[in-house]
């Protein structure tokens, strides 16, 4: 043998038993399993994923309830960080928990969580408002959520087999949440070695929800606001409004719960950027979705939207284009639990139903008749409103009108909360009826009184028209009449009227009304309805109002404009009529004080 082979040392090879080899790997998987129970425990610990988090936290905190609570909030992210229920018991009286999570849970999440909720508490006294961005309806079930995010309900193995919707999935998909749930040292393993990694120099992320379930971020980022509106602006132009096959069993399933279980379910619009709402796109995109949600819950005695004029908020309130910042929240609560608290049991409600139940969970009537809007927000008596754009001839015959306003400022001393109701459409307050015009101040103010109503003062039209955004008009502060029915086309009047009655029976008078008149039905302009749900405050026909300033020598105003190419926006008011005069282009709408 030659010197280097004689350098090499023998193998000695003893034959494994089969006992130390079942040993060897037991001892291996348990070492694994405890790092992989450290490594969870140490995620649950610091967080990384906030949607994550999200998930497990919401369902932690529903397994979580001792007691029933008045009122349930269900749904996304915006609604997670938009429904506050600690403002909500100031403005009802009631209880409630914010259980929403991400819009990737879909609506099916908001079932799951309610069926869960009903076995252990009963129907919640007050009831459930379930709220998404528009643009979650028309998502299905992504191959995430068969993996990640089902995982992150801390619930038994299989849950998604005997809750209502059934999810199935498939092997693969159930060994992706067996992963996901059980191997975080697979399933997050670059989320370990990022945070792990020594002298990263990143912070963790900070999250935490308080006791009743609400996130709070104070923070606004008005440059991802920004950022945010142009992906929401390509989105609606390449998509058509829709909500998907899941979304609509899911709806399907909280609709059949709050009949068997009888309690009220509202659908409400998350809030959005108001740069976003001013886009017609965007708004017939939107009017859309609601609609296909109007069918969902059309005919149910217990189901039903509200708040379909979606709450809109400058960037500088937001976090995102429909995430708000804590103290946007508190507006955006208010305005949620006034519409539910003004919403009515429909006609075909059963005779033997509960009552309706208000706001605070206790039958109450509402604060308005059937055929008003409640009104209410935090007023700004004055504001400074300043023209951006150029003004441009509208309506022919040179007629000029500014194009754009620029967001306007408050400049009174302090905001007023003011609270009232307000007829839906110009008098005679019917849907699809033509306004009556032809009608002096002093006849408005009677027929109103005829009706236990009364004239709307000219602080009143500004709020139900303008919110608390102050906006130009109640689409936002660009000038598009297509929105709303005004610019068109003057024409001269050379006809001396007669009262509405005398000249509606008198052919003479009535045909040279009729060569002037371009009213159209109320209603029928559906981008033309303030967040209320008040329609035609801009054009159509002027309204005859009550002044409010105390050094006014007359009580009559008419504001909001009328179908011709005039101002047409919330806050203007013409004062030099007097309470008898009459035009063919003057109307009214009546008010009253809220109950």
């Amino acid at each position: 043998m030659s010197p280097r082979h004689s350098m090499l040392t023998g193998e000695n090879v003893v034959a494994a038993r089969r006992s130390s080899v079942l040993v060897t790997l037991a001892v291996a998987l348990a070492v694994l399993a405890l790092v992989n129970v450290a490594a969870g425990a140490w995620l649950r610990a610091r967080p990384q994923n906030r949607a994550y988090w999200l998930i497990e936290s919401k369902w932690r905190k529903l397994e979580a309830l001792e007691a029933p609570v008045d009122w349930l909030f269900l749904g996304d992210s915006s609604c997670n960080q938009g429904l506050r229920p600690d403002i909500w018991r100031e403005a009802t009286g009631a209880t409630a928990v914010n259980l929403c999570t991400i819009g990737d849970m879909l609506a099916t999440n908001d079932a799951w969580m309610l069926e869960r909720y009903l076995a252990r508490h009963g129907a919640p006294r007050g009831g459930v408002v379930v709220m998404h961005a528009y643009d979650v309806w028309h998502r299905g079930m992504s191959g995430a959520f068969r993996t990640q995010l089902l995982a992150r309900v801390p619930l038994p193995w299989g849950f998604w087999e005997r809750a209502t919707p059934k999810v199935t999935l498939t092997r693969d998909e159930a060994l992706s949440v067996a992963a996901s749930r059980y191997a975080p040292l697979y399933s997050e393993h670059a989320t370990l070695a990022k945070r792990l990694r020594p002298l990263s120099g990143e912070p963790s992320p900070q999250f935490a929800l308080d006791a009743d379930g609400y996130m709070r971020l104070d923070d606004a980022a008005p440059a991802r606001v920004k950022r945010d509106v142009r992906g929401h602006l390509g989105f609606v132009r390449r998509k058509k409004p829709s909500v998907s096959r899941e979304n609509r069993e899911a709806l399907a399933r909280l609709r059949a719960l709050a009949e068997e279980r009888e309690f009220s379910l509202y659908l409400a619009a998350s809030p959005i950027a108001d740069e976003l709402a001013r886009d017609a796109e965007w708004r017939r995109h939107f009017d859309g979705v609601e609609g296909a949600l109007a069918k969902a819950v059309e005919g149910s005695p217990r189901a039903r939207l509200v708040l379909t004029t979606p709450a809109t908020f400058p960037a500088t309130r937001m976090e995102n284009a429909d995430h708000l910042v804590h103290e946007a929240a508190a507006s955006y609560t208010k305005q949620v639990a006034e519409a539910v608290g003004a919403s009515r049991t429909s006609a075909t409600t059963p005779t033997n139903a509960a009552p309706e139940s208000s706001a605070s969970g206790t039958a109450t009537s509402a604060a308005c008749p059937g055929d008003m809007a409640l009104v209410a927000g935090s007023y700004c008596p004055v504001v400074s409103q300043r023209c951006v754009d150029q003004p441009a001839v509208v309506g022919g015959q040179g007629h000029m009108q500014c194009q754009r306003f620029e967001k306007a400022k408050c400049i009174a001393p302090r905001r007023r909360d003011v609270r009232f109701c307000m007829d839906r459409y110009e008098w005679p307050n019917e849907k699809g009826a033509l306004p009556r015009t032809l009608t002096s101040w002093l006849e408005a103010r009677a027929m109103c009184a005829e009706r236990g109503k009364r004239l709307c003062t000219e602080d009143e039209f500004n709020f139900a028209c303008e919110g608390e955004a102050m906006s130009a008009y109640v689409y936002g502060d660009a000038r598009d009449s297509t929105a709303c029915n005004f610019d068109r086309p003057y024409i001269e009047r050379t006809f001396t009227y007669t009262r509405w009655d005398s000249c509606m029976a008198d052919p003479t008078c009535k045909a040279e009304f009729d060569r002037l008149d371009q009213r159209v039905p109320s209603g029928s302009m559906l981008r033309c309805v303030s967040q209320a749900g008040v329609f035609d405050l801009n054009g159509n026909v002027n309204e005859w109002v009550e002044r409010t300033e105390p050094t006014a020598t007359s009580r009559s105003g008419l504001k909001g404009g009328w179908w011709g190419p005039v101002r047409d926006r919330c806050r203007p008011m013409t004062t030099f009529h007097l309470a008898g005069d009459f035009g063919y282009e003057a109307g009214f709408r009546c008010c009253r004080d809220a109950g």
